[in-house]
């Protein structure tokens, strides 16, 4: 049976390329990336969202209006932000994120 063999020898050889040239980001990180943008694009459109009715509808300076949208939202972007890294906390060890190649 020397063509299964061979093959086998072929699979191993594959495999052993890829681990010697395996790409430093994989799908988990930039599904990370793509979350951690989203939410930073959220919070950014609000804050500017707020200080353009502060502005408007309070007759506030262009930076009196920032300084107090940032200070209200800073709260709100604290508690996403650590929710979402209490939410990450259980996958540490689930079999799905490969604990030895974090």
């Amino acid at each position: 049976m020397p063509c299964a063999a061979d093959s086998a020898a072929r699979d191993n050889q594959r495999l052993a390329c890829f681990e010697s040239v395996r790409p430093p980001v994989r799908v988990r990180a930039l599904l990370g990336l793509i979350a951690l943008a989203g939410m930073i694009m959220r919070n950014t459109v609000i804050l500017v969202d707020q200080i353009e009715t502060d502005v408007v509808q309070g007759g506030m300076s262009r930076r009196e209006a920032i300084v107090e949208a940032t200070v209200r939202r800073a709260r709100p972007v604290l508690l996403t932000a650590l929710a979402a890294i209490l939410a990450m906390i259980p996958l540490i060890n689930s079999a799905f994120w490969d604990r030895w190649r974090l």
